[in-house]
């Protein structure tokens, strides 16, 4: 398994682990959700690629901090931001309504909205990965 280890902004990153990734369709973004070996918090790290695609021209943009999520995803037009919450507890989905578009939300910023995902703790990503 890889670990990530560097300073993000104002973030110190020490052996996380990376669960989930995510490109623009037009390559000059990268989004990585890595979790911690607590995790108890997890983040979204934030580059733009000045060569689309190239991820050797990536420079970092932001970080948003919440609590333990295993995948993300954005709406096409990056007016959304949505995770899961881990497979064992309460299954749900929660959003973030962005503005301007695909741009990551503060730390501390309370999601917009929840969805309840129906099935056993176990269904949260399946439902994820046919509706969002």
């Amino acid at each position: 398994m890889y670990t990530v280890t560097g300073t993000y902004g104002s973030k110190t990153v020490t052996n996380a682990n990376p669960w989930d990734m995510w490109v623009k369709s037009d390559g000059t973004k990268i989004w990585a959700l890595i979790t911690t070996n607590t995790g108890s918090k997890d983040t979204i790290i934030q580059f733009s690629m000045s060569t689309p695609y190239d991820v050797s021209t990536a420079s970092f943009d932001s970080t948003f901090t919440m609590g333990s999520r295993h995948r993300f995803k954005f709406t096409s037009d990056g007016a959304r931001l949505y995770t899961t919450q881990p497979v064992l507890g309460s299954p749900n989905i929660r959003y973030w309504n962005l503005s301007p578009a695909f741009t990551l939300p503060s730390d501390g910023t309370a999601e917009t909205g929840t969805i309840s995902v129906p099935g056993s703790s176990g269904d949260s990503g399946k439902f994820f990965d046919q509706y969002y």
